[in-house]
Order: structure tokens, then sequence, then C-alpha cells
């Protein structure tokens, strides 16, 4: 491509992420079209148009997330991050990932885990309340 179409493909794709980026924040279709008709953008009404619908698309697909692949994304993210933090010796950064983690996967014992909600027992079921151990409730009684 030529430095001409590589500047006109950089501006076309400058002017979507304006768009997309003006899409997030203004609800209003109106008001996005008067912004983006303007002299400061530039766009004529048909390609304004083309590109709200785009974007608009763009940021419905994205916030149609699959929870379980968001978790996996995120973990791995962080393991890299500590990864690189452990490899500076950057021991504060590399705690405060770990405990990020920690809490994301739910190994604090009153945070939820970042996952879907278990199933409730159905009400023909009987929900246990006795201790996980069954030793929990015994005394140690010393010998006289």
């Amino acid at each position: 491509m030529t430095q001409l179409g590589d500047a006109i493909t950089r501006d076309k794709l400058t002017q979507y992420q304006t768009v997309v980026a003006l899409r997030a924040t203004i609800r209003d279709r109106n008001a996005l079209m008067l912004a983006l008709t303007s002299e400061k953008i530039g766009l004529d009404q048909a390609e304004a148009e083309e590109m709200i619908d785009r974007a608009t698309g763009e940021l419905i697909e994205a916030a149609n997330y699959v929870q379980e692949e968001e978790l996996g994304r995120a973990t791995a993210r962080l393991h890299q991050l500590y990864v690189k933090s452990e490899s500076i010796q950057d021991y504060k950064a590399c705690l405060a990932i770990q405990k990020e983690l920690n809490k994301l996967l739910g190994l604090y014992p009153d945070a939820p885990r970042a996952t879907a909600p278990a199933p409730s027992p159905s009400t023909t079921e009987e929900v246990s309340r006795e201790p996980a151990n069954p030793l929990a409730g015994l005394r140690l009684v010393a010998n006289e």
C-alpha cells in the first residue's frame, strides 16, 4: 500500500476508534451524530451512521462475555504479571498480585469465588448443619 493509502487507513482507524469511544460514553444517538458530523471530526451523515452501527454492534458483542473464559484470561494475566514482577524483584507487586489472585479464585473464606453461583439445594433436600470435621466439637480432657 502507498503512503497515502496507509495514511487514509490510519485516519479511518482513528476516526473509528473515536466513534467507538464516543458511542460508549454518549448514549443519545442524535447527540453522537452531531458530534461526529461536526467540523472537528468531519464525517458525513452516511459515514457517521455506518460507523455508529458498527461501533454499537461491537459494544454489544463485547458485553456478551463468557464468565469462565474471562476468569481464565484474568488468571493467566495475573500469573504473567507475577512472573514479570518476580523477575525484577518487585516483591511488593508480587504480594499485591497474589492477593488479587487469591481473591479472584475465592481462596479467602469470606470472599465469594468469581465463578457462577453454586446451585441452591432444592426444597426436598435437607441441608446438613453439622460441622465438616466430626471431631471439631470434641474437647481434650487430661487423664488424672
